[in-house]
């Protein structure tokens, strides 16, 4: 019952305090999924870098070594956020999207 008592204590004297709390979290947050896009993206970046050098003009060791590189670039590598999903910017719209939804849901309610 003690979230209850808290409830009402916002209530009365204003959400500014869970305002900056959710607006610390978000920019967090945000900061890790734009992270977690750049990481895939350069990942892309580095897998055309590789597939467009001239790879057959190089000696054989050359040759094996870049096409182990290819190889090994090719492999998706996402961090996920645990049973969520990937760790993008797609993630974190999503999630917003449904967080407003459950928002508006819970205010009708009341």
């Amino acid at each position: 019952m003690q979230w209850l008592k808290s409830f009402g204590y916002y209530q009365e004297n204003g959400w500014y305090g869970g305002i900056g709390a959710f607006s610390g979290m978000l920019f967090e947050t945000s900061f890790y999924c734009y992270m977690g896009t750049q990481i895939s993206k350069t990942d892309d970046y580095l897998c055309a870098v590789i597939y467009d050098t001239k790879w057959n003009e190089y000696d054989l060791v050359s040759q094996r070594a870049i096409m182990m590189l290819l190889r090994e670039s090719q492999v998706s590598k996402e961090m996920d956020i645990g049973f969520i999903g990937p760790l993008s910017l797609v993630t974190l719209i999503n999630f917003l999207k449904s967080m407003y939804s459950y928002f508006t849901v819970l205010s009708e309610m009341m």
